[in-house]
């Protein structure tokens, strides 16, 4: 291959470094983000849980402690809302946990493309090196035989 024509592959191959280089980067910081969602959330649904037990626990303490039917309804119907609104954020966090593993897949993805590419130009590289060392040797050998006659 021609010194011209590796210079020109090396050249779009830089071009195209730098471009999976940015992609890579915005695929990172989406990750990042959608993990940082994903933590929220959960935390979120922690906290509904745990506040989902305390009031069960109130609502049988109260029972047994002989509170009207009244209260007893209106309390297990707040519970009963709280267990709905903790199962609806289950969901929310099953959706977010999805959305956080396809972000990571589509950046170890592009980190896996940009490796590629990188290894490729090393390649390159070192068959430039390579082209240039036997060029420069003919030229050493052509000029060794044109001293000896």
């Amino acid at each position: 291959m021609s010194y011209p024509r590796q210079k020109q592959r090396r050249h779009k191959l830089e071009t195209l470094k730098r471009l999976y280089s940015r992609r890579e980067q915005s695929a990172a910081r989406e990750f990042a983000l959608a993990h940082q969602i994903f933590g929220q959330e959960r935390e979120q649904l922690d906290g509904l849980k745990k506040l989902l037990g305390d009031y069960s626990s109130d609502y049988e303490a109260q029972k047994k402690s002989g509170t009207q039917a009244i209260a007893l309804k209106r309390w297990q119907k707040f519970v009963d809302n709280l267990q709905s609104v903790a199962t609806q954020q289950a969901r929310r966090v099953q959706q977010v946990h999805l959305q956080q593993q396809k972000k990571q897949q589509v950046w170890l993805n592009t980190q896996r493309d940009l490796r590629g590419i990188e290894r490729l130009r090393e390649k390159l590289t070192r068959e430039a090196v390579q082209e240039e060392h036997r060029t420069e040797q003919q030229l050493l050998d052509e000029m060794g035989h044109r001293k000896r006659p």
